[in-house]
C-alpha cells in the first residue's frame, strides 16, 4: 500500500522568491540525486528492485491563496495535503517525490515536499533543502553553486552487502534464543482468533508538559538513559502488562548510516532498519 508510507513535509520559505528560478533549483537536486530518479521495479521478479532513471521531471506545483483568510489558508491546506496524500504515488514511475510551493502572502510561502517513505529519511530531506537553496542563491548571484560532493546511495548498498552477515545472525540468535511466541495484546490474538478491524491499528496522542518532560529528561540524565530509552522501558511495561508476559519483543526503528562509510552524512537516501527490542519484566532482571 503506497499510501502507508507516504510523507508530508512542510517548510517555511520567508522573502522574495523567483518561483521558476526555484523550480530549475529543485529540478537540479533532482538531477543531482539519482535516489530521486528511482522506481521499484516489480514484474517478473522474484523481489521488488529499485531500478534509477537517466532523467526525471519533478513534479512541481504553484498554489497562490495569498487573497485568502489566514483561516482559509488552513483550511485549504488541510485539504491539499489529504487530496495529495489520496493521490500517493505508483512504484513503477518516477520520481516518488514532489514539491507544492502555497503562496500564503507577498513574501510568505509554504513548500510542501511529498515523498516515498522508500526512498527517503529524515536526515536527507535537510541535505535535499541544503542543496536547493546553494543552487537557487547561486543562480541568482551568477557563480556556480559550492556543493559537497556526493555519493551514490548504491555506495551504501554495496557497504551493506560486504558486512558480516553471518555475525549478525549469530549475534541476534542469541538477543532472542528462549523466545517463544510473538508479544500480542489484542484480546482476539490472544484468543488465536483474527484481529478485529477496531484492533488493528490506533493513534493516541498524549501532551506531557513541559514539567513532567523536564522531570523525565532529568532522571535520564541522573541514569545515563536517552528519552528514547525510557519511553521504550516504559512501552515494555505496557506492552507486558496488556500480554500477561514478563518476556516481551516488539519493532523499533533506528537510524544507520554506518560511520565506516566516508561522506554518509551527504548520501540521499533511506538509512533505517526495524530491529526487535526484546525486555525481560522478571522482577530479578
Amino acid at each position: 500500500d503506497s499510501g502507508v508510507y507516504f510523507e508530508q513535509f512542510l517548510y517555511a520559505v520567508d522573502g522574495e522568491v523567483d518561483l521558476d528560478a526555484y523550480h530549475r533549483a529543485w529540478q537540479q537536486v533532482v538531477d543531482r540525486h539519482e535516489i530521486l530518479r528511482v522506481w521499484i521495479a516489480t514484474k517478473g521478479l522474484s523481489e521488488p528492485l529499485q531500478a534509477v532513471q537517466r532523467t526525471a521531471e519533478l513534479g512541481w506545483t504553484v498554489l497562490d491563496w495569498s487573497d485568502r483568510t489566514e483561516a482559509e489558508q488552513k483550511e485549504l491546506l488541510e485539504r491539499y495535503l489529504d487530496e495529495d496524500r489520496r493521490r500517493g504515488f505508483p512504484y513503477d514511475r518516477a520520481p516518488l517525490f514532489r514539491l507544492t510551493m502555497v503562496r500564503l502572502g507577498a513574501t510568505t510561502y509554504k513548500l510542501v515536499m511529498s515523498y516515498h517513505h522508500l526512498i527517503l529519511d529524515a536526515w536527507s530531506l535537510f541535505v535535499l533543502l541544503r542543496d536547493s537553496l546553494e543552487i537557487y542563491h547561486s543562480g541568482l548571484e551568477g557563480r556556480l553553486p559550492e556543493l559537497r560532493p556526493t555519493r551514490s546511495f548504491g555506495d551504501y548498498v554495496s557497504f551493506l552487502e560486504h558486512e558480516d552477515i553471518e555475525g549478525a545472525r549469530d549475534y541476534w540468535l542469541e538477543r532472542l534464543a528462549g523466545f517463544r511466541r510473538p508479544t500480542v495484546i489484542g484480546r482476539s490474538a490472544q484468543l488465536g482468533l483474527s484481529a478485529s478491524s477496531q484492533e488493528m491499528h490506533a493513534e493516541a496522542r498524549l501532551d506531557l508538559g513541559e514539567e513532567l518532560t523536564e522531570r523525565l529528561l532529568a532522571y535520564g540524565r541522573a541514569n545515563q538513559l536517552t528519552l528514547n530509552s525510557l519511553v521504550q522501558g516504559a512501552w515494555a511495561v505496557v506492552v507486558g502488562g496488556c500480554s500477561g508476559q514478563d518476556d516481551v519483543c516488539f519493532g523499533i526503528t533506528i537510524t544507520h548510516r554506518p560511520v565506516g562509510l566516508a561522506g554518509v552524512e551527504d548520501i540521499v537516501g533511506i538509512f533505517i532498519n526495524s530491529l526487535p527490542m526484546r525486555v525481560n519484566l522478571e522482577p530479578e532482571q
